[in-house]
């Protein structure tokens, strides 16, 4: 069932993270974000979420929908685990105003560098949170209409970032929630896709690829045995083992399993 938490300064969430704020004696009163990572750390951890970064620029880029909403103001901040901006997807009409406030990649969004905002509470309570204008700490983000949502590795069980949808004076906020829930699924499912393929990809010889191209142009097993010189039963253990990697029951399936997850490409 679809649920986000919004909260406001009243929020037993907000009350605790001011709390925890107060005791370290942080205030948010500079009108501007602030890089708090050296350059050359920033790159290793951009280089890192290389996978993420991919999948949600070809979600985003590919659906009409999420490319009007950029065009109507709306913006995407993915952060890492750590709470640090590694990709902004936004319009060019933004761009002064994010200069302006030193929004830009390498700015932490978490609670000690930036306050109280959609992304620290994803952090803190590991949930999707939506956040609306005045009720954000920091007054730089007065204006923001924002929700946060972890994104996680199932395959590892972990958060392995944290996906912001945000937009100035607009206060579309639940629309805004549901949207960012539906790109985060689909960005979970294609790295889980992509963990699969690299898990069979690692278990692959260049012998057991070539056997499945062979198989997929219709080629009989004692053809695929002269073709590669090797013996029946090299051919008939490879392909034992191939069945159990993906999963298959006939030569046919092999092929099917092995097209689908990207092994090979018959076109």
């Amino acid at each position: 069932m679809f649920e986000v938490i919004t909260v406001t300064k009243e929020s037993r969430e907000y009350v605790e993270l001011y709390l925890k704020l107060s005791r370290l004696n942080l205030n948010f009163i500079d009108g501007k974000f602030k890089k708090s990572i050296e350059a050359e750390e920033f790159k290793h951890r951009k280089e890192r979420k290389n996978d993420i970064i991919t999948v949600l620029d070809n979600i985003i880029n590919t659906d009409f929908l999420y490319m009007r909403m950029i065009d109507e103001g709306y913006f995407f901040i993915l952060c890492d685990e750590d709470g640090y901006i590694i990709r902004l997807i936004y319009n060019n009409k933004l761009e002064n105003y994010f200069k302006e406030i030193n929004l830009a990649e390498g700015v932490s969004l978490k609670l000690e560098s930036s306050g109280i905002n959609a992304v620290s509470l994803a952090m803190e309570y590991k949930q999707q949170y939506q956040i609306c204008g005045n009720d954000h700490q920091w007054d730089i983000l007065e204006n923001w209409y924002c929700t946060a949502i972890p994104v996680i590795d199932y395959a590892n069980a972990l958060i392995i970032a944290y996906l912001d949808l945000s937009c100035v004076n607009c206060q579309k906020i639940d629309y805004q929630s549901f949207i960012l829930r539906n790109i985060v699924k689909c960005v979970e499912k294609a790295l889980t896709y992509k963990n699969k393929l690299y898990t069979i990809e690692s278990e692959l010889t260049s012998i057991d690829t070539a056997i499945i191209y062979w198989l997929a142009h219709g080629m009989e097993r004692k053809d695929i045995c002269k073709v590669m010189h090797i013996a029946e039963n090299t051919l008939k253990n490879h392909i034992k083992k191939l069945r159990i990697l993906l999963k298959a029951n006939t030569d046919a399936e092999l092929v099917f399993r092995a097209t689908k997850v990207g092994i090979i490409d018959l076109y």
